[in-house]
């Protein structure tokens, strides 16, 4: 199968670093594409060996940048078209369904979609069926 224009993007803190270890554990034995993989951190000092030293890391300043000027230093970065925005507590606890996230992909190229969500969470109400098990969430919802 052939690997996707995609790159992960994984934001953390050194405070969350106690979950480095087993996410990246877990992503090196369960995601199922050789993409680059981006960690948006404050630091890694004294943590190193907890991290996939393939890693890619992208530095913030905690106190002088906001959270979108954080971001923003990492999506420059990153050249693929497609990114799976990540956290470090988002455990992979079985390999991901490769057709699925393909569909996913193929959706976003055939529509004027922007991103899909991987997880359903914090939803009131879906609006409609744009594919399959695929749902359009209303903008005025707040989450």
């Amino acid at each position: 199968m052939n690997t996707p224009d995609l790159s992960i993007l994984t934001y953390s803190n050194i405070k969350h670093s106690d979950a480095w270890k087993i996410y990246t554990g877990q992503m090196d034995e369960f995601f199922p594409f050789d993409v680059n993989h981006y960690l948006l951190v404050d630091t890694i000092e004294g943590m190193e060996s907890d991290l996939n030293e393939n890693m890619i890391k992208v530095y913030y300043d905690d106190e002088t940048q906001t959270v979108s000027e954080q971001y923003k230093s990492a999506l420059d970065m990153i050249e693929t078209k497609y990114i799976i925005h990540d956290m470090e507590d988002f455990v992979l606890l079985d390999k991901p369904q490769e057709d699925k996230l393909l569909d996913c992909i193929d959706f976003l190229e055939k529509t004027d979609y922007d991103f899909v969500r991987l997880i359903k969470c914090g939803v009131r109400e879906v609006s409609k069926s744009v594919g399959d098990n695929l749902y359009e969430i209303d903008s005025s919802d707040p989450y």
